[in-house]
This record gives C-alpha cells, sequence and structure tokens, in this order.
C-alpha cells in the first residue's frame, strides 16, 4: 500500500439509500414505536455506522480512515 499519512484531509460526505421489504403489520409495528425489544431502525443505524469505521479490516488494500 501507498503511504497517505502526509496526504491533508479533504471533507467527504456519502449517502447511503436502503430498502426493507416488511409485512404491513410489522412496519406499523416499527412507525407506532411498539416494537417489544426497542427501536429497529436505531439498531440499524449504529450497525451501519460500526460497519463503516471498521471497513478497513474488512477490506485487503483499504486505508483507515477515521470517520466522524
Amino acid at each position: 500500500m501507498i503511504d497517505i499519512s502526509s496526504k491533508d484531509d479533504v471533507y467527504r460526505e456519502a449517502t447511503a439509500v436502503g430498502r426493507l421489504r416488511l409485512r404491513p403489520e410489522t412496519a406499523k409495528m416499527i412507525r407506532e414505536g411498539k416494537v417489544e425489544k426497542g427501536d429497529p431502525l436505531s439498531v440499524a443505524e449504529v450497525g451501519a455506522m460500526l460497519a463503516a469505521k471498521n471497513t478497513s479490516q474488512l477490506l485487503p488494500l483499504c486505508h483507515p480512515i477515521p470517520l466522524t
């Protein structure tokens, strides 16, 4: 790999898009906050952040770039 430690920091922004297929009853429970084990959307958001922050451990030849 190439040493990129001397490169200047650059602001970058990315937007991810996804699709879920749920039963109508499940979607209604999520919207109304009636899921017994908590908010699944918050769990998904935290999971996505953890995945993004650990990308360099999962993909070969990927530089570890700090995310905020």
